[in-house]
């Protein structure tokens, strides 16, 4: 995700060359806290180590970024000049930038899938998985989900907020963000209908914040925007799943067999389609906001969204739309 749009909304588009200002440089080096869901980059640890030399601002000389025109939609590949300059800073944090996000290849588990289980929903000994199972076999982020409510799950950058450098007064509040010794000032614009938008569906779901920015920065955000105290969950960078697409590219995907939430009763909103791509049957994407005043997708989208709050089945409801 781009989380300056003044200066390049379109980052993560295939086959657009890129010359770094002084503004995207500053984006680079808090590229460790915010939101990025696509990444490509080389292999090789001295590519990685200029690559984590680059987002925490040590790189002080310009370097070239360009994307090539790759298969995949919205993965681009980073190559950095090698950096003049040698800061230990780098060797304590390198194995720390990318936070802990580990690489899976597939789902903890997937609907129709053979596999004997105690189910934690009806205590059963059961033989296949279903959209209603929740199989005793695996681990989850919330180990005891006891709510009569479906679990809403809402991504933060692009989604509910804007964040960036810009600080031209325009922003509805700011937040200071140190993180491996580096301090960074965001203004934050709130989407249109967000308060609306969260106590309506606080009614029909229990609400959640499935980030892929730290716990740092997205604590600060939630704690201002979430002025009711209607978000009970929030998972972080490190609730989220690296994807390999080859020994160069990956993605990253937000896993919800890993929530501890049937299939049936759980729903993720993203700006980003990669991420619910494991789940399609439990994802809805929404259209990014960069800080347009009169966006109104949130209005727009509130109907549909309390529908499926409401039906006994998100996973079967939304699998009728996609099979149209």
């Amino acid at each position: 995700m781009a989380l300056v749009p003044e200066v390049d909304p379109d980052a993560h588009e295939i086959g657009e060359d890129i010359e770094p200002t002084a503004r995207e440089q500053q984006k680079l080096k808090t590229a460790i806290i915010t939101e990025e869901t696509v990444f490509d980059v080389n292999p090789s640890f001295l590519d990685q180590f200029k690559f984590m030399f680059s987002c925490i601002g040590l790189i002080q000389h310009r370097r070239k970024i360009f994307n090539d025109n790759l298969q995949l939609q919205n993965t681009k590949e980073i190559k950095y000049q090698p950096s003049l300059q040698n800061d230990a800073m780098a060797v304590r944090t390198i194995n720390q930038i990318q936070e802990k996000a580990q690489f899976y290849t597939q789902p903890q588990f997937t609907v129709n899938q053979s596999l004997t289980y105690i189910d934690l929903v009806t205590k059963k000994e059961c033989s296949l998985i279903t959209s209603a199972s929740l199989p005793s076999h695996f681990t989850y982020f919330i180990p005891n989900y006891t709510s009569q409510k479906p679990l809403l799950c809402l991504d933060l950058d692009e989604t509910l907020i804007a964040s960036s450098f810009k600080q031209g007064g325009d922003e509805d509040f700011q937040i200071h963000v140190t993180y491996q010794n580096i301090d960074n000032t965001y203004s934050v614009l709130k989407r249109q209908y967000l308060d609306e938008f969260l106590l309506s569906l606080a009614e029909d779901f229990e609400l959640a914040i499935f980030t892929y920015s730290i716990k740092q920065y997205a604590d600060k955000i939630i704690k201002i925007i979430d002025t009711h105290n209607l978000i009970k969950y929030k998972f972080y960078r490190e609730h989220c799943v690296r994807c390999k697409i080859n020994d160069s590219q990956f993605v990253i995907i937000k896993d919800l067999t890993r929530v501890g939430v049937p299939l049936d009763r759980i729903l993720l909103i993203d700006n980003t389609k990669r991420v619910g791509e494991w789940q399609p049957n439990n994802f809805i994407w929404c259209e990014s906001f960069y800080g347009d005043r009169s966006d109104e997708h949130l209005r727009t989208m509130l109907p549909r969204v309390k529908a499926l709050g409401k039906v006994p089945s998100i996973y079967k409801e939304l699998e009728k739309e996609n099979e149209q």
